[in-house]
């Protein structure tokens, strides 16, 4: 298995969190609703925070966790681009982690930085992204007239190797 995420599409297609969980079993990695066990796992965040430098489907390691009250989770993260030498303290809520955020009011829920599993991604989320080694989940029959353009930036994500599954 690679190290990297696999870009899929999310238009008709299983969802990426759901798919990264499912990652994560077939690896045989204990699959927790708490963050804690998180440390070394990427995330993908999936809202911009100007004033953090986050920024929607950047790729970031989980350097330090520490459980808070209230389902809240303090951590220290790490850019995954090597070009990048930066780390953010983020605060997040553990419903982002079992897909439960819809549970969240949007007063409650614009109070965290967003993030979930990096295993996965939507070739939507993976665009400026790349990695070494990239699985396809090849959907672009989904985008009819766009099946082009969708499969040609979920192939360019890879920079060295690339298996397309039809």
């Amino acid at each position: 298995m690679s190290d990297s995420p696999t870009p899929q599409t999310s238009n008709q297609a299983p969802d990426a969190p759901v798919i990264s969980q499912e990652l994560l079993e077939i690896l045989a990695c204990p699959i927790d609703k708490s963050p804690v066990k998180l440390v070394g796992d990427r995330l993908v965040c999936l809202r911009n925070n100007p004033v953090k430098k986050l920024l929607n489907g950047q790729i970031w390691t989980v350097a330090e966790v520490r459980k808070r009250p209230g389902h809240r989770f303090s951590m220290t993260l790490e850019a995954d681009d090597p070009g990048i030498k930066s780390k953010a303290k983020v605060v997040t809520h553990e419903a982002f982690f079992s897909g439960e955020e819809d549970t969240l009011s949007w007063p409650e829920r614009r109070q965290y930085d967003e993030f979930t599993f990096g295993y996965c991604l939507t070739v939507h989320k993976a665009q400026g992204s790349q990695w070494d080694n990239v699985y396809l989940f090849d959907e672009s029959f989904v985008f009819r007239e766009d099946r082009r353009r969708w499969l040609y930036t979920g192939v360019t994500r890879a920079s060295e190797k690339i298996t397309v599954v039809r």
